[in-house]
């Protein structure tokens, strides 16, 4: 006979009903990681480097498009956006998220730190309890009680890891990677869904449309904006039988070498699934610019490639708490 422990039954409920009540929560976990400004390499995600230094933050006058944008969008929206408005709007979308979050395995999200991106500052202001660690470290970190193990670009995970990432997956766990985990890692150790066209991305904010099947849309809209660093990788979709495109741009299609502008992609791979992201999970890494979102979207706040991680993030949650896995 199985004993369910009582803090799996709340975890279970709580995310089962769509966090329908409320408390408090360990706001501070991991706030260590996230308190020191960790300077990027090549600058990719810092606004005022590169291509970036000529415009004004705030207005975005003169920010960088590779075409004029489609009928209909107007100039992105930029927005200070910190943790309290993070948090708020997490909580609006997802009543009790804070009492879920407390209830949370530190390792049910394990960030693996990259050189060009730091998914832990959005996990750290969404209020997700998670652990970081090296790629090498993935290596011999225990994953008992981890749910979605996420890649920052550029995905510098040993190959001696890939057996065990793809097993991961495999089990039912889940992966979330950005921009250049696509090549080699994503391609590499999960072979024939996604791979690099070999096209890259200027520095630019282009359009985004979002598809509603897969319900990654909850407390968003279907269209607004996206953030892209210099030389993203382009995604190219090798089985549209077995990958979902989540979201494109017809900004982005008119330089992608398949015409495609595909901005995310997901598919399922055994009992888990993989969601690659085009740019940057973070926003930037200057202290005093930290909380600025160029592509913050009206009437959500936060930006929309945000919105879908976070939603990722607990659809992933609730089918563990459904099957029992919390």
């Amino acid at each position: 006979m199985t004993v369910t422990k009582p803090s799996t039954i709340v975890i279970a409920v709580c995310l089962l009903v769509g966090f329908t009540t409320s408390s408090s929560a360990a706001d501070e976990e991991n706030s260590t990681d996230v308190n020191k400004p960790v300077m990027l390499k090549g600058n990719v995600s810092v606004y005022g480097a590169g291509s970036y230094s000529g415009f004004d933050l705030r207005t975005l006058d003169g920010a960088p498009m590779s075409h004029s944008l489609p009928i209909g969008f107007r100039r992105p929206l930029s927005a200070s956006v910190g943790k309290t408005e993070f948090r708020e709007w997490i909580q609006k979308t997802y009543r009790g998220f804070k009492l879920f979050a407390g209830k949370l395995n530190p390792r049910a999200i394990v960030n693996v730190r990259g050189e060009w991106d730091n998914g832990s500052n959005l996990l750290f202001n969404l209020g997700f309890p998670h652990t970081s660690c090296s790629g090498v470290e993935l290596l011999t970190m225990p994953l008992d009680g981890t749910n979605t193990i996420v890649i920052n670009c550029p995905g510098e995970v040993p190959t001696e890891c890939f057996p065990r990432l793809r097993k991961f997956v495999e089990d039912g766990g889940n992966v979330l990677s950005s921009d250049c985990s696509l090549n080699p890692l994503i391609r590499t150790c999960f072979p024939g869904f996604i791979d690099w066209n070999l096209g890259s991305s200027k520095e630019a904010i282009v359009d985004v449309k979002i598809g509603t099947e897969k319900g990654l849309l909850a407390g968003g809209l279907s269209r607004g904006f996206w953030k892209l660093d210099k030389a993203c990788q382009l995604i190219r979709v090798l089985d549209t039988n077995k990958v979902s495109i989540i979201a494109v741009s017809s900004t982005l299609a008119k330089t992608d070498p398949d015409k495609q502008g595909v901005l995310v992609a997901m598919f399922n791979f055994g009992k888990g699934r993989v969601l690659h992201t085009l740019g940057h999970l973070d926003n930037n890494d200057v202290d005093a610019e930290r909380e600025l979102l160029s592509d913050s979207t009206k009437g959500t706040v936060v930006s929309l490639r945000q919105m879908l991680v976070a939603n990722y993030l607990i659809q992933n949650l609730r089918q563990a708490a459904a099957r029992g896995d919390l």
